[in-house]
């Protein structure tokens, strides 16, 4: 299973569940590189909340200037990471079991 977990990670079609408690979560909170943090509070977005906020409007974190796809990945990964350390066990299976269903068609065993 952690081969198919992998295939599907690598991927990226994971729906990063953003739950009402880490929306406070200040970006430097989450452990990024300087440079991730710097770019993405340059543009006024100090927060998660604030990031969620920006996606909402129909903007892309691609917007910001000097934030490149890792880092865009870095930041989504942590805000997973601090996700999942806040979810219960069904919770878990179930972001797992909706993730693997969304990659069927990805995952090699």
């Amino acid at each position: 299973i952690s081969e198919a977990l992998e295939s599907v990670y690598y991927k990226r079609k994971v729906r990063v569940p953003i739950r009402d408690n880490i929306t406070s979560i200040k970006i430097e909170d989450l452990g990024l590189a300087g440079r991730t943090t710097n770019a993405i509070k340059r543009a006024h977005l100090n927060t998660i909340g604030d990031v969620v906020a920006f996606m909402e409007r129909g903007r892309n974190m691609t917007d910001i200037p000097a934030l490149g796809r890792v880092s865009i990945r870095d930041f989504m990964e942590a805000v997973l990471n601090y996700s999942w350390n806040l979810m219960s066990l069904q919770e878990k299976v179930d972001f797992l079991m909706t993730t693997v269903e969304r990659n069927v068609c990805n995952i090699r065993l």
